[in-house]
């Protein structure tokens, strides 16, 4: 990511392999999409074919961003799988996330999209988000949160994600709760699966 400037409507093809970051890429205001010209897409050759180690950061993050498409990609080790930051409309779709200390983190921002993706056996929690009113998470898989420490839940949403969606999700053995919302206004919960937690499925 490091060699190009990307610009709107551009995709950037990560091939079958193994890659490890030496630093994290980071996906920032230059390397941004618009509404008008399109996402920018990082895409991979599927999950069982892409695999991007964190080392010792993330295996992404997208900071100050916009209009950034994550598709495809297998997330493995780091201390965050994938990470948003303040930036808008980003999606993560179709892609694997496990073996990291966290699995999705979203800071702030606005329009994200988690959608058809594996996010698993993350040492703390599979998806954190805080202050992202808009968020949505649909259609994916969020299980075995089940380390030594941590609170090791499946979905943590807290402080202002007011009107995020959380629809039709698999969302089970996770060693603390599998849903937990704190200080979030109207959130709409509808048609996941949630069950076989350690503590509530819902809280």
């Amino acid at each position: 990511l490091t060699a190009y400037t990307l610009a709107p409507g551009d995709t950037v093809f990560i091939d079958t392999g193994a890659y490890t970051n030496a630093t994290t890429p980071v996906v920032g205001p230059a390397d941004s999409g618009s509404q008008v010209g399109g996402a920018v897409t990082i895409r991979g050759a599927g999950t069982a074919r892409t695999f991007i180690y964190g080392g010792s950061g993330y295996g992404v993050q997208c900071l100050s961003a916009a209009y950034v498409r994550l598709d495809g990609l297998a997330f493995r080790g780091g201390a965050q799988g994938v990470r948003v930051e303040e930036s808008q409309h980003i999606e993560v779709l179709n892609s694997d996330i496990g073996s990291a200390g966290y699995g999705i983190v979203i800071s702030g921002g606005s329009d994200h999209r988690v959608e058809n993706c594996g996010v698993h056996d993350n040492g703390n929690e599979g998806v954190v988000a805080s202050s992202s009113p808009s968020l949505v998470l649909t259609g994916n898989r969020i299980y075995n949160h089940v380390s030594s420490a941590g609170p090791r839940h499946g979905i943590d949403l807290s402080y202002n994600c007011n009107a995020a969606q959380i629809v039709a999700n698999i969302i089970t053995n996770n060693f603390g709760q599998g849903i937990r919302i704190y200080s979030c206004a109207a959130p709409v919960l509808r048609d996941n699966l949630v069950a076989n937690h350690g503590q509530e499925g819902v809280y």
